[in-house]
């Protein structure tokens, strides 16, 4: 028989003994196991919060003790709670789900001002009870800006309206995309027209090349010339000759 005799329950015969053994344990939401060595003497059962959620009452850790209970209490975890925001220097907030976690608030900057460059104007609650981002800060606007955020809406207002009036018909769409079709078919004939008298421009022979030709030309002419003078020359220096020998034949 064991020294400690708590560990063992007495059954109907004195010679057998039965380990303790703990009930099970009701489910916790919110939460999930993640140590169980059993139910039996000193198995531990550990519970862990999910994301978003903290242990507000009872225990994380629970052990079965020798009399067939566990220790401690029921875990209950609840969700996480952002704190409280400060007041934004010329801004309002336009609309805010909550403080709990995951939930968010948006701003905007009052008329005339507009955010900082790195400021943002939506936040959310974090699982560690804290907000994202840093307050958005909203600064005086000047000029153009003003403008914008003053005029936006009815600026955008007067666009819609000139866009309905400017919209063409059906009969005018038809009629301008008749005008289309000729303007484009008198294009093309133009085009062509362009492209016959560009082709006889450049054969056409320049000012510079008439020229050269010219020259080449009388050149030509001029060097026949030439080779007919000096035939002609020829010819009758030969004809000289032959009546200087018939001359001086008949002299002997």
């Amino acid at each position: 028989m064991p020294n400690d005799a708590r560990l063992c329950t007495p059954c109907e015969s004195p010679c057998e003994e039965q380990i303790v053994t703990c009930p099970g344990l009701a489910d916790v939401k919110f939460a999930k196991i993640t140590t169980q060595t059993g139910s039996n003497f000193q198995d531990i059962m550990t519970y862990a919060c999910i994301t978003g959620y903290e242990l507000t009452s009872g225990s994380l850790t629970r052990q079965c003790m020798a009399d067939g209970t566990w220790d401690g209490s029921h875990p209950v975890c609840e969700i996480v709670a952002c704190r409280g925001l400060a007041k934004v220097n010329f801004a309002r907030i336009t609309s805010q789900t909550g403080k709990n976690f995951k939930d968010t608030i948006t701003y905007a900057c009052a008329k005339g001002y507009k955010p900082k460059h790195d400021s943002h104007l939506t936040r959310t609650c974090k699982a560690d009870g804290t907000w994202n981002n840093h307050p958005p800060i909203c600064k005086k606007s000047y000029g153009h800006d003003y403008c914008y955020d003053c005029c936006r809406d009815h600026r955008n207002h007067r666009r819609r309206s000139h866009r309905r009036r400017s919209r063409p018909s059906h009969s005018s769409r038809r009629t301008h995309r008749r005008s289309h079709s000729r303007s484009s078919q008198s294009s093309r004939s133009h085009r062509s027209s362009q492209s016959s008298r560009i082709h006889r421009h450049r054969s056409r022979p320049s000012h510079s090349s008439r020229r050269s030709h010219r020259r080449s030309h009388s050149r030509s002419s001029q060097s026949q010339r030439t080779q007919s003078s000096r035939s002609h020359r020829s010819s009758q220096s030969s004809q000289s000759h032959r009546k200087s020998r018939s001359r001086s034949n008949q002299s002997h």
